[in-house]
């Protein structure tokens, strides 16, 4: 947990100082500047940038920038706070030079995250997060989805079939599309 701390006096979130028996004291200082309407990645969509962008190891703003949409920039400090958490839970590290790297268990529950099936919760976070503020179109990039989700082969295929049979998406001439009701899913996302 220190550590964790440090990562976030570190990033300016967290004051430190010692005290007269050399321990040392954090406080708040500043309220963190968390913007509301930012996209807030799903938990496949996470996992996946933090495996692409800290194999071996890189810089958080490096898994923001895989997480960065034309939905917007995904909010550093809220990142940097997940970060800190995850290393106090033993799924992150910090190199000696300062570089943020997966453990060995944090690199399991990447692999376990991409081998799940796809979980409408995270597919639909990610086709929000694909899609232009205020755009109600049902035009979807695809390809895009698959990629943020870290999907493999077929499964994108597996969802968007089950999502058709409950009336969430429908086939046309142009491709697989958002119903009235996929859409506010989408919306939701966004939100």
């Amino acid at each position: 947990m220190s550590t964790a701390l440090e990562v976030l006096a570190d990033q300016g979130l967290l004051d430190r100082r010692r005290n007269a028996t050399g321990q040392t004291l954090y406080s708040l200082t500043r309220w963190p500047g968390l913007s509301a309407g930012r996209p807030v990645p799903g938990w496949r969509e996470l996992w996946h940038a933090l495996a692409a962008a800290l194999t071996p190891s890189g810089e958080l703003d490096d898994v923001a920038e895989v997480l960065d949409s034309p939905a917007g920039h995904l909010d550093r400090t809220w990142l940097a706070l997940r970060a800190a958490t995850w290393m106090a839970g033993g799924l992150l590290a910090v190199t000696g030079d300062g570089q943020w790297t997966l453990t060995a268990q944090g690199r399991h529950t990447a692999t376990a995250v991409r081998i799940a099936e796809l979980d409408d919760q995270d597919v639909w976070a990610a086709l929000a997060a694909t899609r232009p503020p205020g755009d109600d179109t049902d035009r979807v990039d695809w390809p895009a989805v698959a990629q943020r989700l870290g999907a493999r082969p077929g499964q994108m295929d597996m969802w968007m079939e089950k999502s058709c049979e409950r009336g969430l998406l429908a086939r046309t001439g142009h491709g697989t599309v958002p119903t009235i009701i996929g859409l506010r899913q989408i919306a939701a996302g966004q939100g």
